[in-house]
């Protein structure tokens, strides 16, 4: 389930708490489809969070803010990798200052599904979130996956939409589609894929697309896909980049375009994450590279890159190059420097960037410190500069199953005059 967890969480959140009431009893009865006897192993992961926040704005206005999150996961199965199991993630917010302006308390199942694995065949029912080609979507509903013959597969999907919950209600709210593949191990792989979304039996959103994966040069790979909008005929997006191996350097192209118009094209039916892009019509095309060169092996890398940005609604260009340095040891899981200049033809386009970072690990202690500083060629809303700054650490307890975290951070800028922010993490696995 590789998904960044504030997308999915913000989806979830626009389902309506009659919907809630309901998936909560149907994601227990799919808990319970599994005999407790029958259950040969489980996983418990609780995350909790507490966040403090203090923040002047360039309006001049403060907000203190405490919240705290909760994320639960669940996972219990008869035997791992086949069979029948069971997947869920629960997450809840109190807002223990009571100044943010919302309510209190809210809650969500972010997934739950019940998952039948066999040789060649995944099916899975209930809350899940799909990603097969163009479709990045969140439903409550089926999916299945299939070979075709070893070499092809095909995956189809469909249920009601999460993110369309809060527009119009959830009657006529439909997502489905699929992907067809073909592999050939080690040559290619080629995907082609289709996505329909309804809002109150009104198609809203209708996409389709090819993805490729290139393997036929040695030392060389190419992958990216195609998207197009059905309905007016016209390309939401392409997305390329290659990567090219010759000794100890590591030559790494791309190409992207994307139109948000093609891509949120659904208007005042865009679930409301995205609503911003769907009022706009930017079309933005990315074309840049990298050079990564490996000093010693697995301990020191230089990185040179560049990108060439263009804005075709606001008529805009900028480019961006930046040299970097990056150190790994076995105690040092990450630290490094960069050093970036963006020069575009607006004020907020045109700075000069520095960041410092490192991440440490010790037995049961770690410690972590970022760093980020721009300056602005002229003034952005009175000021031209910004600061970034961030400490934490953190010890494992009860043989790595705990971990404690702290960390603080302070941001100034053009937006926020000053930003503190600290939050505390508390991490607790459990496998029977």
């Amino acid at each position: 389930m590789g998904i960044e967890r504030d997308e999915i969480q913000e989806s979830a959140k626009l389902t309506g708490k009659k919907t809630s009431k309901l998936y909560y009893f149907i994601t227990l009865l799919l808990a319970w489809s599994i005999p407790a006897v029958a259950v040969a192993g489980a996983d418990i992961s609780s995350e909790t969070i507490v966040r403090f926040y203090e923040r002047e704005d360039y309006g001049g206005d403060n907000r203190s803010l405490a919240p705290l999150y909760e994320y639960l996961t669940l996972e219990m199965w008869r035997e791992r990798g086949t069979g029948l199991s069971f997947h869920s993630q629960l997450w809840g917010r109190a807002d223990l200052a009571d100044k943010s302006g919302e309510k209190k308390s809210d809650g969500e199942i972010i997934y739950g599904y019940l998952q039948y694995l066999s040789p060649g065949v995944d099916f899975r029912v209930g809350r899940q979130s799909i990603y097969e080609g163009v479709a990045n979507e969140p439903l409550d509903g089926g999916s299945i996956s299939f070979d075709l013959g070893g070499m092809a597969s095909l995956s189809l999907y469909g249920g009601p939409s999460v993110s369309m919950a809060e527009e119009d209600g959830r009657s006529g709210d439909l997502v489905y589609g699929g992907r067809l593949s073909h592999t050939l191990p080690g040559v290619y792989s080629l995907g082609l894929s289709y996505k329909s979304l309804s809002n109150d039996s009104d198609v809203a959103q209708e996409l389709a697309g090819v993805d490729a994966s290139l393997f036929m040069i040695p030392s060389t790979s190419v992958m990216g896909r195609s998207t197009i909008n059905v309905e007016s005929g016209e390309w939401a997006e392409h997305s390329y980049e290659a990567l090219i191996l010759v000794g100890d350097f590591a030559f790494r192209p791309h190409f992207w375009t994307f139109d948000y118009a093609e891509i949120f094209d659904a208007g005042d039916k865009t679930p409301g994450p995205f609503q911003f892009l769907a009022d706009g019509e930017e079309q933005v095309t990315v074309v840049g590279a990298a050079v990564d060169f490996q000093l010693t092996e697995d301990a020191v890398m230089i990185e040179v890159k560049g990108d060439s940005y263009n804005y075709e609604e606001r008529n805009e260009s900028a480019n961006y190059a930046a040299v970097a340095l990056e150190v790994r040891t076995a105690e040092i899981t990450g630290a490094g420097a960069e050093l970036g200049r963006m020069e575009g033809e607006t004020s907020d386009n045109s700075y000069t960037i520095g960041r410092g970072y490192a991440q440490w690990r010790s037995g049961i202690y770690l410690l972590s410190g970022d760093i980020v500083y721009a300056a602005y060629d002229e003034p952005v809303l009175g000021e031209d500069q910004s600061l970034f700054l961030s400490l934490g650490g953190g010890m494992t307890f009860m043989g790595g199953a705990l971990t404690l975290k702290v960390s603080g951070d302070y941001t100034s800028g053009p937006y926020f005059d000053e930003d503190l922010r600290a939050m505390v993490t508390c991490d607790y696995h459990f496998t029977k």
